[in-house]
C-alpha cells in the first residue's frame, strides 16, 4: 500500500509548511509501528493518523489540537480505528 508525504499533505493541509524531510521521517517511524497485515485496509489511515499525531505533539505542533487528555485529536481516531479492528488482541501505545 502506497504512503506518501504529497498524499497526507492534502489530507492534512495544517502540516503543509512543515519541512519535507520532517514529514517523511515521521512517516517512515510511524510505518514501523503499524503492521500492515493487522490494519489492512485501514493500514494507510491508520499510518496517516500516527504521523500527524507524532507531527502535533513534537516541537512543530500546536497547542489547539491537543485534548485535555494530552492526546492530539489524530490520536483519538487512530486508536477509535485500531480498537475497532484489534478486540481481543493486546496493542501497546
Amino acid at each position: 500500500m502506497s504512503i506518501n508525504i504529497l498524499e497526507f499533505v492534502v489530507l492534512y493541509p495544517e502540516f503543509e509548511n512543515v519541512d519535507l524531510d520532517k514529514l517523511e521521517m515521521t512517516l517512515n517511524f510511524a510505518k514501523i509501528e503499524i503492521s500492515e497485515k493487522v490494519f489492512n485496509d485501514k493500514y494507510k489511515n491508520c499510518v496517516y493518523l500516527l504521523t500527524a499525531h507524532k507531527l502535533v505533539t513534537s516541537p512543530y505542533g500546536t497547542d489547539q489540537r491537543i485534548q485535555p487528555t494530552n492526546d492530539s485529536i489524530y490520536f483519538n481516531e487512530f486508536r477509535r480505528v485500531r480498537n475497532s479492528i484489534c478486540k481481543g488482541y493486546s496493542i501497546t501505545q
